[in-house]
């Protein structure tokens, strides 16, 4: 099975041979009935039969998450998935009937729109980077406490406009005696876990960028 798009290049789309078939829906199961009878010739070329076509509604947008990974990914947000009866497992992606990579679908998702991911674009640039002058630390009495800014940069170089998340999070204490407190969100959107999401529309060959800082205090004789 195949799921097709926009922009791409690498191989091409094999051709399909549809054949005619029936959605039998029972109790806990769905099938596929074949109503006209084919025969597979044996050979060493792989063969794709059509047996459904359907066009489903979708959205796109862009997602990065710098401090893991500096790409930005091209997500397809499908709504009303659970309509079409689709299969969990491993899916073929095609932009423009070219291949662009494998994805998977999961069907356990509880939500009522399916995010499928169609790969990275190199036209887009993120770049995750400390900012020295603005980081530094300093002793109060029986405490440390160390101020640390990260810059994001996102540049668009793509010929049309853009809607890209961007998120980061801030570091998680597992000891009651360290604290993170945000001191620069740039905007973003903080949330209880400290997750940070930034959400931006970019025109073509716009730049665009983001700070974050953080305090963390803790007990001098502590090494964090």
């Amino acid at each position: 099975r195949g799921i097709s798009s926009g922009n791409g290049s690498s191989r091409q789309r094999p051709s399909t041979i549809p054949v005619q078939t029936a959605l039998v829906k029972n109790q806990t199961s769905i099938e596929f009935d074949i109503k006209t009878p084919y025969t597979i010739e044996s050979g060493k070329n792989p063969l794709v039969i059509e047996m459904e076509t359907f066009e489903m509604e979708s959205g796109y947008e862009y997602q990065s998450i710098p401090k893991l990974d500096p790409n930005a990914y091209l997500i397809a947000r499908v709504m009303d998935w659970k309509k079409y009866n689709l299969l969990d497992g491993e899916v073929n992606l095609y932009f423009e009937n070219t291949f662009v990579g494998k994805s998977l679908i999961d069907t356990r998702n509880l939500s009522d729109t399916l995010e499928i991911s169609l790969g990275t674009d190199k036209n887009i640039q993120v770049k995750r980077e400390k900012m020295n002058d603005f980081s530094h630390h300093k002793s109060f009495g029986n405490n440390k406490v160390e101020n640390i800014t990260w810059k994001i940069s996102v540049k668009n170089n793509k010929p049309s406009k853009i809607s890209l998340k961007i998120m980061d999070q801030l570091p998680v204490s597992l000891d009651k005696a360290i604290t993170v407190s945000p001191t620069e969100t740039g905007n973003g959107k903080l949330d209880d876990k400290g997750e940070i999401t930034w959400e931006l529309e970019m025109t073509p060959g716009e730049r665009k960028s983001m700070e974050l800082g953080y305090e963390v205090k803790y007990p001098s004789y502590m090494n964090v």
